[in-house]
């Protein structure tokens, strides 16, 4: 554990800053499973809607998104640049009764064709949220 004292989001204009991360293995077919005790962190479960497009639904409602990411560990994959998938927010609705994110993920190797992270790999996500309705 880090010894020292850290100043959470220095700087920033926007108000009550809240972050939210999971990490999420990918079965066969692309079925994901939340490795954290759902709504321990804030994200209360992740499914698969179709090839590569994900909804996480979030325990709490927040006032905006300020940031969207999903990174993919794949030990099984050498060359990134051959095959891999990136990953795109292509929708989000966290101020509501049922607060959600969409991503969708793509294969490198042919570009905007859905396609789900490798069987095995572990998807990390982290997202940004405003919680304050003060600007």
């Amino acid at each position: 554990m880090a010894d020292r004292s850290f100043i959470p989001h220095g700087g920033t204009l926007e108000c009550d800053v809240k972050e939210l991360f999971a990490n999420v293995s990918i079965g066969a077919s692309g079925a994901p499973t939340l490795n954290t005790s759902p709504g321990s962190v804030g994200i209360k479960s992740i499914v698969r809607n179709s090839a590569g497009k994900y909804t996480i639904t979030l325990s709490d409602s927040y006032q905006k998104v300020l940031w969207a990411s999903a990174q993919i560990m794949d030990s099984t994959n050498s060359d990134p640049t051959t095959v891999g998938c990136v990953a795109k927010l292509v929708s989000e609705n966290v101020s509501n009764a049922t607060p959600t994110v969409v991503i969708q993920f793509y294969d490198m190797a042919t570009p905007f064709t859905a396609a789900d992270p490798r069987n095995g790999a572990t998807v990390l996500v982290k997202l940004e949220l405003r919680n304050s309705t003060v600007t």
